[in-house]
């Protein structure tokens, strides 16, 4: 039977190899944390999408160095700030498709406990873990 806990410790340095089928919530999340490594990470087989172009795009907003192509048969190299990314050097606007879906930019479909997002421009934030408010809200004061 395995332990109801397994507590690991802190490590100061990873290195291996892990191959997994593209996927769009994997790559999005390898993307930046590529991003927030320090030094330059290759990730390779990163799912070509419309959501992973968004994620490139914002991330080179943020003044991260990306080279490359995604795709199954291709790799992109990550050049990581070793900490915080840069502000956006202007307002980002994301595609119109990605605007379309059921929650389009606004927070109201993010969970409790996911970090926090603001939108320039618009009245869409959330300002803690639990704290949401959405572009509809004409109440809401997002600073």
């Amino acid at each position: 039977m395995l332990p109801d806990r397994l507590t690991l410790k802190p490590i100061a340095r990873f290195q291996g190899t892990l191959e997994l089928p593209g996927s769009k919530s994997l790559s999005n999340r390898v993307l930046l944390l590529s991003a927030l490594a320090a030094g330059e990470t290759e990730v390779t087989r990163v799912l070509d999408s419309e959501d992973t172009d968004v994620m490139l795009s914002a991330l080179r907003s943020l003044g991260v160095r990306v080279r490359g192509l995604p795709g199954s048969r291709h790799s992109l190299w990550i050049d990581g700030k070793g900490g915080a990314l840069a502000a956006p050097s202007g307002p980002y606007s994301s595609p119109s498709a990605m605007r379309a879906r059921p929650c389009g930019r606004s927070p109201r479909c993010s969970r409790p406990g996911m970090a926090p997002s603001h939108y320039r421009g618009s009245r869409a934030c959330t300002s803690g873990p639990s704290a949401i408010c959405s572009m509809d809200s004409a109440s809401s004061a997002c600073t």
